[in-house]
């Protein structure tokens, strides 16, 4: 009867020692960062947590400036909790943003914070604005991504040409921006 009582003892212990070990995979899979780099020149970031881990990587960058287009970053931090953080943490550094986001609801609260949040932003027609996405050129860094569920994911360039390029892309569109902002 002991060994009875001790061979259950120990199947309800590696039960719990079972289901111990899926819950950290589980938890593993969700917090693991898919992040793959290509020579210095390109990184891939997959899911959730990667793409986090781009925009914060973006406080890390020597440039006092950042053009933006599209979803402002607030879409994909605030289910967190961390945009206020990266947000202070950009005001801190002294990173302005330049920003050209669609004429809606959020869009309206986002400019409304300009002042506050070191940033000057144009509102344009939502159908002239990419959805679920963003474009940011922080000096000779290009970094796309969409947080759209299970289609999360980022990309990172350095290049100094490239990011020359979208600038001058961006500089057209802020100008432009400004006679889509005052006839809307």
């Amino acid at each position: 009867n002991l060994i009875d009582l001790q061979f259950e003892e120990e199947k309800r212990f590696n039960k719990r020692v079972h289901k111990t070990v899926e819950d950290l995979k589980k938890k593993r899979e969700k917090t693991t960062r898919h992040i793959i780099e290509v020579k210095n020149v390109l990184r891939y970031y997959e899911g959730e947590e990667a793409v986090k881990t781009l925009i914060q990587e973006t406080l890390n960058l020597p440039f006092k400036t950042q053009y933006c287009i599209g979803l402002s970053g607030y879409h994909s931090l605030k289910i967190s909790g961390e945009w206020k953080s990266y947000i202070g943490a950009r005001v801190k550094k002294g990173m302005k943003v330049l920003s050209i986001q669609a004429d809606t609801k959020e869009g309206k609260a986002y400019k409304k914070r300009d002042k506050d949040e070191l940033r000057e932003t144009r509102l344009i027609p939502k159908e002239k604005c990419p959805e679920k996405g963003e474009l940011n050129i922080i000096g000779d860094h290009i970094i796309l991504y969409t947080s759209e569920g299970k289609e999360t994911l980022g990309v990172k360039i350095v290049n100094k040409k490239i990011a020359q390029i979208l600038k001058k892309v961006f500089e057209l569109s802020w100008e432009h921006s400004e006679s889509l902002e005052r006839n809307s």
